[in-house]
């Protein structure tokens, strides 16, 4: 999305001030939605759990990591080794970081979980990260 509003506001420079307001309200209704959602409910054992299918096509259909890893594939080079050795050792690391990444996702999220459940803890996290996105955009919209 970001390479395509790229190449609108480098075609069509008189749409940047457009874009930047569309794009600075997007991320403000955004944050309200943070703000205003709900306490996570209570899960009950009998919960649906997500089949291991479905959280292999949820990981396998993330546009971002594949960016990512051809940008590692093609920005780096492993001097020493033959391409295809190269790859296999890109590859290994990189599906270690995926595995190690993807698990202190799993603990920071589950203890994170915890605190969500509670009304006040979970407003005022909610309403500190809608705070934080709507600060962080306004540094990177707002002239220096």
């Amino acid at each position: 999305m970001a390479t395509g509003i790229f190449t609108v506001m480098m075609s069509v420079p008189s749409l940047v001030p457009i874009l930047t307001a569309m794009s600075t309200a997007y991320i403000v209704i955004l944050a309200i939605r943070i703000a205003r959602a709900p306490p996570l409910k209570q899960q009950n054992a009998a919960a649906d759990v997500p089949s291991f299918f479905e959280g292999t096509f949820l990981a396998a259909t993330n546009p971002k990591a594949y960016v990512a890893i051809g940008a590692i594939f093609a920005g780096s080079r492993l001097d020493g080794f033959p391409p295809w050795m190269e790859a296999l050792l890109k590859a290994a690391l990189l599906s270690s970081m995926v595995v190690l990444i993807h698990l202190a996702w799993l603990l920071v999220g589950t203890s994170f979980s915890r605190l969500l459940r509670d009304p006040l803890t979970s407003r005022i996290i909610n309403v500190s990260l809608a705070l934080v996105l709507v600060i962080t955009t306004l540094l990177a919209v707002l002239p220096r």
